[in-house]
């Protein structure tokens, strides 16, 4: 794996919803446990690195599987203390992400630079890695949380992706661990004082859903960092395709920030041929 170059183009492909929350509340990071409920192989081990452990626990000694998952828990304990931001390297817009993120038409790809990610978060910390695609099979990868944050399977080498990563402090990781415990479960209990028979149809301090509100209902899966959108953003590309209403309400979101129009564009899928013209 490799540092990715300061002026390199990288593309961030966002629903609406996600492209208000970076220009409101900041660049979004996933945590690594978040990450692996969609690849069950991030930030895993390679096979060499498995098969020793294994060897030297589980095979080795009476309390051997205890300890080998006492190990795996740490070791995600660890990756859990950064959080990730994932881009992809490009000097063109992708077909395949734009289908995957954008698939009916209602998002953007945000266009940047390494240097202006790292400009964009002001004092704030942030390794940048380009992402290894010669999987986990047959290698040796070690216990560096960020080596193996930034190994993938070959199947998703067409992502090109650049990671960036940040310690989460403290406070943030106490906000996230309170944030899971509080809305994982929402909708399923309900809370009842016992003793109080108030009507149970009515929401109040006898009665309530849990996590009943849209304030706490947000993305326990990572955090928002606090970022300059004006020194992130280099360009701001419409999906293809899109209609009136996600252009002008992209237009309007963007001016509502403090940001210029004249950042926004087409998108690069949607140029005409040369051939297809018109002559006035």
């Amino acid at each position: 794996m490799t540092t990715p170059a300061p002026d390199i183009p990288i593309w961030h492909y966002l629903d609406l919803a996600k492209y208000v929350g970076l220009l409101s509340r900041g660049l979004f990071f996933a945590r690594p446990s978040a990450l692996r409920a969609s690849d069950p192989w991030e930030g895993s081990w390679g096979e060499l690195d498995f098969t020793e452990s294994l060897d030297a626990t589980v095979h080795a000694i009476p309390n051997g599987v205890e300890r080998w998952q006492e190990a795996l828990r740490l070791r995600h304990l660890k990756q859990d203390a950064f959080g990730i931001s994932c881009w992809h390297e490009s000097h063109t817009e992708s077909v395949a992400l734009w289908k995957l993120y954008s698939p009916l038409g209602l998002g953007v790809a945000v266009k940047s630079t390494p240097a202006r990610l790292r400009a964009s978060l002001g004092a704030r910390p942030v390794e940048a890695r380009r992402i290894d695609y010669d999987g986990h099979q047959g290698r040796w990868l070690g216990e560096d949380p960020l080596v193996l944050l930034s190994t993938k399977r070959p199947e998703f080498k067409h992502e090109a992706e650049v990671r960036f990563f940040v310690s989460l402090t403290s406070d943030e990781t106490t906000v996230l661990n309170s944030f899971y415990s509080g809305i994982e479960d929402h909708g399923t209990v309900r809370r009842i004082k016992p003793g109080n028979k108030k009507p149970l149809i009515t929401a109040g301090p006898a009665f309530a859903t849990k996590g009943a509100t849209c304030l706490h209902r947000g993305a326990p899966a990572g955090m928002h960092i606090p970022t300059d959108a004006a020194a992130l953003i280099d360009r701001v590309h419409l999906a293809p395709t899109c209609a009136y209403a996600t252009r002008r309400a992209v237009i309007d979101v963007t001016e509502r920030f403090g940001l210029p129009k004249k950042l926004i564009g087409e998108a690069e899928l949607d140029l005409a041929p040369f051939d297809r013209v018109e002559f006035e």
